[in-house]
Order: structure tokens, then C-alpha cells, then sequence
């Protein structure tokens, strides 16, 4: 086969032709039709007739018109070597058709849109228009003969992941560190749907998500995190936590195993961060321990607990932690409630400080009388609060502004008309104002305008701000709730 010619594909019967119109080339072989030295390209079939056959004159530039955007497959490899040509060895910087994936079975100079990486909508490609004298063979080259390197082809591109694996690979995703690729730690997941996590079920997914059995593993991912420079967020139960719809840019934590177990050791119960403080509530009951009784009608793990200095029906958890390891980036360190700078329902914990273990220190009691107590606060909030439904709260603090004269936020949001008040899919409950409840498929943008204007109804009526109890994570445009 001569030089310089690909290969006829199987079955076509020649050789196939590159589309559009090309200046006469010299052959390297004599051309038996024509007995001469010297043959032109004949145009293809579906093309624009060229000159008469009678000889070579100088054509027309080429209109201007839009090019195909760059292919998304790799360069195929060379079917044959090209002829010898002089030059300084620089690409040939000719504009051309590149044939792809996405220009071909097209009409006969028609410029179509590559195909695009189709996630969360179609990414649009802009076409490039050349000019129509670049186009001419010889056209100037797009780079600095003074920098004395090789342009790429004008067209050349490389197809760019879309959607969230590009925003995950561009804040924690593989990266190249001293020369080496890095990887997430074995059993990060990227990608997390959140909102089975929540009670509310509203959000998006986490860029990573991973499961913390132990302090070793707790500070591993910790530190990947860090090297990352990826914000943390820790997930428990999910019964005052609302998630951001776009997700969570960043490593959400769940502790499960080691740090979710309940071990007592005398008067002390010693429970990991993942510990639902219900359960320890009954565990003390049991072992005849009291002072956590107050526990068991908060749906939560025992380090949001301490995040949040729960407290209800006059039990405060500050009365009977003794201590907390706290966890972050390279280190643990032991905090007392003093450290912590308790307030109402509010610690001083950092966002990416995550309570590994607590130890509550509690006093005996006859176990008949601290269960008979549990029994009558489960009674008092099944009669209270609403159950069997996607739900959260509470949902504002109690205030302790004089004006509400000793109501609860649930209350004045009740005399305010938010009873069963409804935005989009987000309704406060018929059972309980200060609950707000996922009445179909409601957003986190919907909790958000139906805690506003809950807020702007009590503030109107009473002139008291309330302030929101529950927890956000992600991005979520708030101001509504500080105006």
C-alpha cells in the first residue's frame, strides 16, 4: 500500500476521503488515469463540485462558518506514516475538520454541538468561529515563535467531568501530592444522599461521606479531610437537623460502632459520640442510676446532646457530664463543661470538632422509681408531640424575653396562627406549633419560609424574636430568618 494512504475500510471499495476541499497535493505515485506525475483529490459525492478537470487555478477563501466542537474521543492512532515534508517540525496548524464521535452521520456541512456530559441539565458547548482567512492552508499558528515551544491544535480540548464529580474532584477529590496520586481513605463514599439521615428527609447528597467506628478511624479521616482543606460536618440522628438541598460540600461523619456504644463503669456511664442519648437514659433506669432521666424524650446522640447542652423537663445536661473528648485534625483533647462554655442549648464547639466519647457522672437511685419517671415523660411527649410522620423539632428556642410572659415558643407560635400553617410541602403541626413537618415532598427551601414567616407572625403579634434551635448543614440562605 503506498505511503501517505490509510487503509480502505472493508466493503467500501476505496479509500475514504477527508471531508471538505483541499488544495492539489503531489502524488508520490504516477496516476494511471491520467498519465501524468501530477492528480488532484476528487471531491466527495456529497460535497460541492471543485474546478473543471482541466487544471488548477486559484480558488475562493472559504466562507465563514462555525467549527464542530472538539471531539470527546481520544485521538485514534495513525493508520500509516505521512510522507516527509519540509518544515521547521511543528504541527501542521492547517484548519481542518477533525472527524469525531460527535461530527459524524451529520448533512454535508452542517456544524452540530458535541455531545456533553448529560448530569443535572446539558452542558452547552459554544461553537468557535475561525476566520475565513485562517482557514486557508498556511494559516498562522496560535502560539509565540519566541517562547519556542508547539501550540496546540486550536481545536483541541479534553472533555471536563460535569456535575458533582467535577466539584468533588476539585475540592478533595484524587489529587497529586509531592508527585503522588492520593486517594480517599478505604470506605469514603462521595455522592451520599443526606436526607435519609434526617427525620425531616429534605436535602441533598454529601460530596463524601464515611463511617467512623473508632478514634484511630475518627482521626484518619480527620486528617484527610484537612490535607483536603474540606469542611466537616457530623450527622447523629438527624431529629434537629436540616440539610442544604445542593448538599453538603465537604466530609459528613457518622459514628457508628466503638463511638456509639454505652458502657457503665459504677456511677458512670461512659457512651461514644454515636450513642442515642434515649438509650442511656434507659440504661441508667436499669443500673439505677438518675439524673439523665430528662434524656429520654430527645431524640439525638449524646454528642449532639453535648453540642447543643440539651436539656427538658428540668433535667440539663451540664449537671451531670463530667467530661468530653473532643476530636479534630491531629489531635484529642479532654473538655470539661467548663470548657465547653455552656449556654442555652448551645456549646462552644467549632464546626469540624467532633465529641468522640462523654462520661456522665449520675447518683444511685431505686431503679422502679427512675423507670416509673421515664414512663410518665414518654407518656407526656406522645400526648404532646407528633410521631409516625416525618418531623423535627423543636424548631425555635424558648425565649426568655419578659414579653412572652413564661410561654413556650411552641405556644406563642401557636397564638400567632401557625397551627398547621403550610409553605410548599413544610407545614407547622396540628399537634405541637414549634414542629414542623414534611407534609409530602417538601424542600429545605420550604422549612426555611415557613420558619420565616412563623418568626415574622410572632414578631408582629408580640414583638418577640424567636430564635431557630435547628441545626443547618450546607449552604442554605437564611436571611429570611434574620430579618
Amino acid at each position: 500500500m503506498p505511503r501517505g494512504r490509510c487503509r480502505a475500510r472493508r466493503g467500501s471499495g476505496r479509500a475514504r476521503e477527508l471531508p471538505g476541499r483541499r488544495k492539489e497535493v503531489r502524488a508520490p505515485r504516477h496516476d494511471r488515469r491520467r498519465g501524468g506525475g501530477v492528480r488532484r483529490l476528487r471531491p466527495p459525492s456529497d460535497r460541492g463540485q471543485g474546478e473543471h478537470r482541466g487544471g488548477s487555478h486559484a480558488r475562493p477563501g472559504a466562507p465563514d462558518r462555525l467549527l464542530p466542537a472538539p471531539s470527546l474521543l481520544p485521538h485514534g492512532a495513525p493508520c500509516a506514516r505521512v510522507r516527509r515534508r519540509a518544515g521547521a517540525g511543528g504541527r501542521d496548524l492547517r484548519a481542518r475538520r477533525l472527524p469525531g464521535a460527535g461530527a459524524r452521520g451529520g448533512p454535508p456541512g452542517r456544524v452540530g454541538l458535541a455531545r456533553g456530559h448529560r448530569r443535572r441539565g446539558r452542558l452547552r458547548r459554544a461553537a468557535r468561529v475561525l476566520d475565513a482567512d485562517d482557514r486557508r492552508r498556511g494559516a498562522a499558528p496560535v502560539l509565540d515563535p519566541a517562547r519556542g515551544g508547539r501550540a496546540a491544535h486550536a481545536r483541541r480540548g479534553r472533555h471536563r467531568p460535569a456535575g458533582r464529580a467535577a466539584r468533588g474532584a476539585g475540592a478533595g477529590g484524587a489529587r497529586r501530592r509531592g508527585g503522588a496520586v492520593t486517594s480517599p481513605p478505604e470506605g469514603v463514599e462521595q455522592d451520599y444522599p443526606l436526607q435519609r439521615l434526617t427525620t425531616i428527609r429534605t436535602g441533598g447528597p454529601a460530596d463524601w461521606f464515611a463511617r467512623a467506628g473508632s478514634s484511630e478511624r475518627l482521626a484518619g479521616l480527620l486528617d484527610w479531610a484537612r490535607e483536603r482543606s474540606l469542611a466537616v460536618g457530623v450527622v447523629g440522628s438527624g431529629s434537629n437537623l436540616l440539610i442544604a438541598d445542593e448538599g453538603f460540600r465537604g466530609l459528613v461523619l457518622k459514628l457508628d460502632d466503638d463511638l456509639a456504644t454505652i458502657v457503665p463503669e459504677g456511677r458512670r456511664l461512659l457512651c461514644g459520640g454515636g450513642a442515642r442519648l434515649p438509650q442511656a437514659s434507659a440504661m441508667a433506669a436499669r443500673l439505677g442510676l438518675t439524673g439523665l432521666e430528662f434524656g429520654v424524650n430527645i431524640p439525638g446522640t449524646v454528642g449532639g446532646a453535648v453540642k447543643m447542652n440539651a436539656n427538658a423537663y428540668g433535667g440539663d445536661l451540664s449537671r451531670v457530664l463530667e467530661w468530653v473528648e473532643v476530636a479534630r485534625p491531629g489531635e484529642v483533647d479532654r473538655r470539661t463543661p467548663v470548657d465547653l462554655g455552656f449556654q442555652y442549648r448551645r456549646s462552644n464547639l467549632e464546626p469540624g470538632e467532633v465529641v468522640a466519647r462523654a462520661s456522665f457522672l449520675l447518683a444511685d437511685a431505686e431503679p422502679a422509681d427512675v423507670k416509673r419517671t421515664l414512663a410518665d415523660m414518654r407518656s407526656q411527649r406522645k400526648a404532646a408531640q407528633p410521631s409516625g410522620i416525618k418531623t423535627f423539632g423543636s424548631t425555635f428556642k424558648n425565649p426568655d424575653d419578659p414579653r412572652a410572659e413564661g410561654r413556650s415558643a411552641g405556644q406563642l407560635l401557636d397564638a400567632a396562627g401557625c397551627r398547621g400553617l403550610t409553605v410548599g410541602g413544610a407545614r407547622f403541626s396540628e399537634k405541637h406549633a414549634n414542629f414542623v413537618e414534611n407534609a409530602g415532598r417538601a424542600t429545605t427551601a420550604d422549612v426555611i419560609a415557613l420558619m420565616a414567616e412563623g418568626r415574622r407572625r410572632v414578631r408582629e403579634r408580640f414583638g418577640i424574636e424567636l430564635e431557630p434551635e435547628v441545626q443547618i448543614l450546607g449552604e442554605v440562605d437564611t436571611s429570611e430568618l434574620r430579618s
